[in-house]
């Protein structure tokens, strides 16, 4: 199973200068209860601005980096240089962004765990178009701002609907 989980505001955008454009701790929590012990895939980008904000991969999962970059190393972490490789990885993954990598993952996804984000706001990463001839629906769970949430969200799931 291949599963991307993502932000998204109502215009697309999921980031502004590699990092999230709002402060929703209840959302980074649910990314945390999704991924924990997990297989989690990401662009160098997004990668890049984990290890600057935290000083470190994404504990608790197995790091996955795609990129062109032939010299990128990171103790602990597996780093690929082809698309096809990410879906020889054994078990479930999860792709965690960015734009780019949620674009070339989209035909071979077959869960979107998104949390849309009740804003529009400017940024320069986005999530592609979520087609509801291929995508359903299949939960949805709605919060409302409050004093830690800068944003209205809903928790949504959609499935894949069948191949052709």
């Amino acid at each position: 199973m291949i599963a991307m989980v993502a932000a998204v505001a109502e215009n697309g955008v999921i980031g502004s200068n590699n990092a999230l454009p709002w402060h929703l701790p209840t959302d980074l929590q649910h990314f945390r209860d999704i991924t924990k012990n997990k297989t989690v895939v990401m662009g160098s980008k997004t990668f890049q601005s984990i290890v600057n904000g935290r000083g470190s991969p994404l504990p608790n999962r197995t790091n996955v980096v795609i990129t062109r970059n032939p010299d990128l190393e990171y103790e602990g972490v597996k780093v690929v240089h082809d698309p096809q490789d990410i879906v020889a990885i054994p078990g479930d993954l999860y792709i965690i962004g960015g734009g780019q990598i949620y674009s070339m993952m989209m035909d071979v996804a077959d869960t979107l765990y998104l949390t849309e984000v009740h804003a529009n706001v400017d940024g320069d990463a986005f999530f592609p178009k979520v087609d509801t001839a291929v995508w359903r629906e299949t939960s949805r769970e709605s919060h409302e701002a409050d004093a830690e949430n800068d944003h209205a969200f809903d928790f949504v799931t959609y499935e894949r609907r069948s191949r052709a």
